[in-house]
């Protein structure tokens, strides 16, 4: 029989470990959701009834988007619009994402580049889809994906607990808000 083989006089059997065991159940724990409009190079799909309306304002300071309460939009004044927020999924990676589509101004005014986003969230409901946008028809092109691809294994969260999520560090409720000082120069 073959000497054990040492390292510096230790015994190897003695750091052997038996294999993992095969009924692991693991769990995601989702730590960040992004709200921005998706990465043109990447497929994804939308869920079909996990939407909702939201007052939102980009800071371009960190380019991020900012829940507004409804009582602080007349504070936030012309810098807050009004957003469909759809949940959206990336193929292939299932990673989580807010779609925010703004919608028509108060004069009912909207513009095609919001229209195409709409018409894309809702393709994006039943087919994996990315957009891109082609400047000479100032509009967005949807591609869909070619072959047979899964539906997205949607999260077993609520709409709310993906916005507490997406939003949490990011809610303007009130006047001393950095995001507000910015906007008053302060």
């Amino acid at each position: 029989k073959p000497k054990l083989t040492t390292l510096k006089g230790m015994d190897i059997n003695k750091f052997k470990v038996s294999p993992l065991q095969q009924d692991i159940n693991l769990s995601r724990q989702i730590l960040r959701i992004p709200c921005k409009k998706p990465d043109k190079r990447r497929f994804f799909r939308v869920h079909p009834e996990m939407y909702t309306f939201l007052y939102l304002t980009e800071w371009v300071e960190d380019g991020e988007n900012y829940l507004v309460s409804p009582d602080m939009v007349p504070v936030v004044g012309e810098n807050a619009h009004q957003f469909k927020v759809y949940l959206g999924m990336y193929h292939p990676t299932h990673t989580l994402f807010l779609f925010p589509v703004r919608q028509p101004d108060p004069k009912g005014r909207s513009w095609p580049a919001w229209d195409g986003q709409e018409t894309a969230c809702q393709t994006a409901m039943t087919k994996w889809v990315r957009m891109e946008w082609v400047q000479d028809a100032s509009s967005y092109e949807l591609i869909n994906a070619s072959g047979e691809i899964e539906d997205p294994p949607w999260p077993d969260k609520t709409l709310d607990e993906i916005l507490a999520i997406a939003f949490s560090g990011n809610v303007i409720t009130d006047i001393d808000h950095p995001v507000i000082k910015s906007l008053k120069g302060l």
